[in-house]
């Protein structure tokens, strides 16, 4: 087989050269300067010789003169190859010794293949006398064009340079201008070589005193044996890897650390600040699980909401049996027996409260939001509350000017306000101060990011303030979690703050709590303004409730429900219909020749929801009342109800049923 040798001082082009031979047959041998290539051209003679025109040691006119000078090699076929920009002093120059062949750089793979194929044995060696006439001449041509070449090189390196430290610049203006944190340290003594504006800012020192400082001067003193070691492992640094540094005030930041090495003894860092990041990332988790929790809960008040309106009402059929049977004379002996209902009366009215605050935290309470001004209400509310909060505490709530309106039902207001004192006042045993503000505020974007559910625009902010015995860090991640609280067993429910939490969020508001060990405590509370002016609500007049002779359709899913309504309309007079499902009731209803008055429909039900049904029957009757009955009608409905939305609040009693069952069949149409 063939053989070729190639000359080049690139590593890249001597491959190129290599794998075109060997395509071409040729058993390929590679070399990087010419003064070598000639020692072993001179031992192993090769068939083909493919040199450089500029290599180390002897360039390759100097190689191809040592081979046409040489008897023994003279006829080995030579290629020059070359950048050269001067091909035709090139071509001339290597025809005055011997060599026919030259490829200019860069070339197309074929044409260096034809180019083989044409270099043949037989160029005729140069004699002594031939290379000894020609050398002046020839020196000097080769001077020339190697000045030529070098001066072509220099314009590159030039180019190459300019091109270099414009790369620099941009990069330098990337590291000084880059939003997160940057710098480069000393391995060996730990002292900042360079950093960028972000660090300055957000670490707090200029840029003499961090290249005065080492790196372990923004760690605690605890964590730097650790970062020592790390940095004895290079490798253990080459991961992203979480951190505290301390800033130039002293406070602490969580920071992710990007770094590697680049050389000269020195290493790049980038710490990314994720203190907010994470900080959201609580709040999101704490919200994901505030709505974990209001789904459990609501669920389950929905569910005991029908219970309590069966022990409420049967309690009642039998008080009133008793109550007739004690006043007749005749059941005197029946007195304890009737106290004994009643306290299980007021026992399933206190469940009942407790069912409310449930979904008031779940935030589907039944409720009908409406434009309310909070001065009034808190002004309202005072002489209620000092009475509740004791003689023992000093009480301060004073109007705010200008106030905006807010959009919230109110007695979820007055429940807010109520619950807070409360709380206020557990945490004062000794006496102390609680204070009351409102105040407009209007809430920018930078402020609204850092709180998962709030956004931008106007609020009123409540404040409520007190001088107790605050709580800790610990307890104010669970204060607004269901059943927790820091009082003694069976002196508190733990739904006093969910509670408000639920309302508040619902109202599409924000609430935040700051507080102190031995200090107090200051929850803050924000309720969307409204441009809807505050109208002073107006009493309802009496509802007469004479005997009924109107037809009524009761659905209802519960059996026992459906039992006690059926039982309390009869027992007034009027003619009820009663169906399990909405199916059922539309199938009633359609049979049924007569007029029906009202439509009396709970709202969550299989097979159709009561707000489904509705429609229906409407659409068939058009002068048929309707009136909802749930404790539990967000997700049908939504947060919010229209104003001539009829809703009957679950538990109910008789006296309630029976007032809102008149009032709907009262309205006119």
């Amino acid at each position: 087989m063939a053989t070729a040798i190639v000359v080049d001082d690139t590593a890249a082009d001597r491959r190129l050269l290599e794998t075109l031979l060997k395509h071409a047959g040729f058993t390929v041998t590679v070399c990087g300067d010419g003064q070598t290539a000639l020692e072993l051209i001179t031992r192993e003679p090769p068939d083909l010789i493919v040199a450089d025109l500029i290599t180390p040691g002897i360039d390759g006119y100097d190689l191809a003169r040592a081979v046409r000078g040489n008897p023994k090699i003279a006829t080995t076929p030579i290629i020059l190859q070359t950048a050269h920009y001067l091909e035709e002093d090139v071509r001339r120059l290597a025809a005055q010794i011997g060599v026919k062949h030259v490829i200019i750089k860069p070339f197309e793979p074929q044409a260096f293949l034809d180019l083989v194929a044409a270099a043949k044995p037989g160029a005729p060696a140069l004699d002594a006398a031939a290379v000894a006439g020609a050398g002046t001449m020839f020196h000097a041509e080769h001077l020339r064009l190697v000045s030529a070449k070098l001066h072509e090189k220099v314009r590159e390196v030039e180019v190459a340079r300019g091109e270099l430290e414009a790369t620099a610049d941009r990069y330098r203006l990337l590291f000084r201008s880059h939003p997160e944190p940057m710098w480069v340290f000393n391995r060996e003594s730990l002292r900042f070589v360079e950093v960028n504006d972000t660090a300055i800012r957000r670490y707090g020192y200029s840029r003499e005193e961090f290249l005065a400082m080492t790196i372990d001067s923004i760690y605690q003193p605890q964590a730097v044996p650790a970062l020592l070691s790390s940095l004895k492992e290079l490798a253990d640094l080459d991961q992203p890897t979480s951190g505290v540094h301390r800033i130039k005030d002293g406070s602490l930041i969580e920071v992710q650390i990007s770094t590697r090495d680049i050389g000269h003894g020195s290493r790049f860092v980038m710490a990314q600040d994720v203190t907010e990041k994470k900080r959201y990332q609580q709040q999101l988790q704490q919200a994901q699980r505030m709505e974990s929790l209001g789904q459990l809960a609501g669920g389950i008040a929905h569910d005991f909401n029908n219970l309590l309106g069966v022990i409420i009402n049967f309690s009642w059929f039998v008080k009133a049996n008793l109550t007739a049977e004690v006043e007749s004379g005749n059941g005197e002996r029946l007195r304890p027996v009737l106290k004994d209902i009643e306290r299980i009366e007021r026992a399933a009215e206190s469940a009942a409260r407790l069912t409310h605050q449930l979904l008031a935290f779940a935030r589907v309470d039944v409720v009908q939001p409406k434009p309310m001004d909070i001065n009034v209400v808190v002004a309202e509310m005072v002489p209620m509350l000092r009475r509740t909060i004791g003689e023992h505490i000093d009480l301060s709530a004073g109007p705010t000017a200008d106030l905006w309106p807010v959009m919230i039902d109110s007695g979820q207001l007055g429940q807010v306000i109520t619950n807070l004192a409360v709380n206020s006042r557990d945490a004062m045993p000794k006496g102390g101060k609680l204070t009351i503000d409102v105040s407009n505020v209007d809430v920018d974007l930078a402020y609204a990011a850092a709180r998962a559910t709030l956004k931008p625009g106007r609020y009123v902010r409540l404040r409520v303030s007190d001088t107790g015995s605050g709580m800790d860090k610990q307890t104010l991640e669970h204060v607004f979690e269901p059943f927790f609280t820091t009082k003694p067993r069976g002196e508190g429910t733990g739904l006093g703050l969910a509670t408000v939490y639920g309302i508040v969020t619902q109202a599409g508001g924000n609430i935040d709590v700051y507080s102190e060990p031995g200090v107090g405590t200051r929850v803050s509370v924000l309720l969307p303004a409204t441009d809807e002016s505050f109208v002073a609500e107006q009493a309802a007049p009496p509802v007469e409730l004479a005997r009924a002779s109107e037809t009524v359709l009761v659905v209802e899913d519960s059996d026992d429900l459906r039992e006690i309504v059926d039982r309390i309309l009869s027992g007034q007079g009027y003619h009820v219909m009663v169906a399990a499902n909405g199916p059922a009731a539309i199938e009633m209803a359609s049979d049924y020749a007569g007029h029906i008055d009202l439509l009396l429909t709970d709202v969550i039900m299989p097979q159709m929801q009561g707000n489904e049904l509705a429609p229906r029957l409407v659409a068939s009757r058009p002068d048929l009342r309707v009136l909802y009955m749930s404790g539990f009608a967000q997700p049908a409905f939504g947060a919010a109800y229209a104003p001539d939305l009829a809703m009957l609040d679950k538990p109910f009693n008789e006296p309630t049923l029976l007032a809102r069952v008149r009032q709907t069949l009262d309205v006119r149409p």
